[in-house]
């Protein structure tokens, strides 16, 4: 599981710098889909490694007082050459596609009907939505650029997230 986090270390590189795949990361409540096509083929040399690192923290301030579930799900990818490394923030072409499996203690007093992936975008310190499907347990959304997200319930326009004494922020 990803309690704590997980990282990945990928050192065959070849199919990644030749192929037009993807790699699918499948673990116990996690399921990432990542396109080849996502990362800057320029900043890869043939003993590259890429680390794709999963954190996962709870009780952090930017979740104070917000309707969501007690959990922040950050995603990095750095490319490691040598001793160098270089994160990748913005991804160069497509979407990386995540699926988050919550248990139902981490839903317990949020409607799911309202539920909705946001990254935090620590810059503005604000709540940008994402377009997030819900099945179940799983939520799904796909991103262009790695960073913090979390799942909270959000107003009926979609642009705000709301906290718990029924406000919205943007």
């Amino acid at each position: 599981g990803i309690s704590k986090g997980l990282i990945l270390h990928i050192k065959d590189i070849k199919s990644i710098l030749e192929g037009k795949g993807s790699l699918n990361i499948v673990g116990k409540d996690i399921v990432i889909d990542l396109p080849f096509s996502i990362l800057d083929k320029s900043l890869l040399k043939e003993d590259s490694e890429i680390i794709i690192e999963v954190k996962l923290s709870e009780n952090t301030d930017i979740l104070n007082n917000l309707k969501a579930i007690n959990k922040v799900f950050e995603f990095n990818i750095f490319i490691k050459n040598g001793e160098e490394l270089t994160e990748v923030h913005e991804f160069t072409k497509g979407k990386v596609s995540i699926t988050l499996i919550l248990e139902d203690k981490d839903l317990e007093g949020l409607n799911k009907a309202k539920l909705s992936v946001f990254y935090y975008n620590e810059e503005k310190g604000s709540y940008v939505p994402i377009k997030t499907v819900i099945k179940g347990n799983k939520v799904t959304f796909k991103t262009d650029h790695f960073s913090k997200f979390i799942i909270g319930e959000k107003s009926k326009d979609n642009n705000f997230m709301v906290n718990k004494s029924n406000q919205w922020i943007i």
